[in-house]
Parts: structure tokens; sequence; C-alpha cells
């Protein structure tokens, strides 16, 4: 399981920062940076337009990786769920759970399990602000459904 926790991460970090942003980083390169440049370092300008143009080829073939990527997972993939909850003032438990086609065994589902301990500073910083600000001990996410509204 933890490579599964392991590709949901990559998903979620890589896919969620490249799609969100890059629309806005190029807008402002076109709209902002390119114009300023043109007036006030022209010899830069052009530079600045081509090093745009090859990372907008890099990112955008990264988005279209993660993405089809996560389609062929998902024909494998039924549910994923992580739930971390406070076990002591110390102490937290991140249980991972998903449902899976088992393509080498017949195309049984299976479910597996994965249960890890965490300190305070290895929580995701939205968790440690609910509990600081709400006294929240228990959370739940569905990771498949996150990732399909973030790769959709």
């Amino acid at each position: 399981m933890y490579i599964a926790s392991a590709i949901i991460e990559f998903f979620d970090g890589v896919a969620d920062a490249a799609a969100q942003l890059w629309a806005r980083i190029v807008g402002w390169a076109r709209d902002s940076a390119y114009p300023w440049l043109q007036d006030h370092l022209p010899s830069l300008a052009e530079d600045f337009m081509q090093c745009m143009d090859f990372l907008d080829g890099l990112v955008v073939k990264s988005i279209r990786v993660v993405r089809a990527a996560w389609i062929n997972v998902k024909q494998y993939l039924l549910s994923m769920a992580v739930e971390i909850k406070q076990n002591t003032d110390t102490e937290w438990v991140r249980r991972a759970s998903g449902y899976w086609i088992d393509a080498l065994n017949q195309n049984k589902v299976m479910k597996t399990t994965e249960t890890q301990i965490l300190n305070w500073d290895e929580l995701p910083p939205d968790i440690r602000e609910q509990f600081l600000r709400r006294g929240k001990t228990n959370f739940t996410t569905r990771i498949d459904d996150e990732l399909n509204m973030q790769l959709n």
C-alpha cells in the first residue's frame, strides 16, 4: 500500500500544482513580464519568451502524463480513503484503505489497508490548522473523489 500512497501523493502534488497555477503563470508572463521586459530590458524579452515556451512544453506534458496515469490507475482503483485520528496528545494515526481490482488474480476485488503513526509535525497543514482552530481530531477524505475533481 505504500506504493499506492506514494502514487496518490505524487498525483496530488504534481497535478494539482501544475493544473491550478500554470495558466496563471502563463497569463502573468504574457500580460506583465514580457511587456515590461520589452520596455525595460528588450535584449532579454525574447529569451524570456523562449524560456516560457520551453517550460510550457514541460508542464503541459507533465499534466498530460499525470492525467493519463490517473486514467490507468482508475481502471483498478475502486475507492480509496484516508482517515487521520488523534491517538494521544502527541500521536496521530493515519489509515489509508483502498479497494482494488487485482488484475493478476482473476480480477478479484481486494482491500488493502496501511496504518502509519504520525507525529504532529508530520500532519498535513490543513489538518493541524483544523485541530488548532476547531479542536477537530478525526479527519476522513476520499482520495479517488478528490483526484477525479482535480484531474478532470
